[in-house]
């Protein structure tokens, strides 16, 4: 019964492993190498600003295998507690701008 349900397990990461596999290769035949114009913007706007931020980063990552897009996070009623978690988030990595709503289009013009 134990070599069942291992088989079943291996077989289920292995047809993962298979996936993620041809997903990458589909990219890397398929995608541009050269920078895009794609930009994330999120609204910070709750306590869970900082575990938004770090998604819309590993989003970035995910979704761009050859360069990370800029990511503009829009500071909208936070507390300073979060906000000071979210520039020092942005700090860590280049391609994060953190900035007030009414400074959006000096950064997407």
């Amino acid at each position: 019964m134990v070599e069942i349900i291992l088989s079943i397990a291996t077989l289920i990461f292995a047809l993962i492993g298979l996936t993620s596999t041809i997903r990458f290769i589909a990219l890397f035949i398929v995608a541009p190498h050269k920078t895009g114009n794609q930009a994330y913007v999120i609204m910070l706007n709750d306590e869970n600003a900082e575990f938004e931020l770090r998604a819309a980063i590993e989003r970035s990552k995910w979704d761009n295998l050859f360069y990370s897009a800029p990511i503009l996070a829009v500071e909208s009623e936070l507390d300073a507690e979060t906000g000071k978690i979210c520039k020092k988030i942005a700090e860590e990595y280049n391609n994060v701008i953190v900035c007030q709503p009414q400074d959006v289009l000096n950064y997407l013009i």
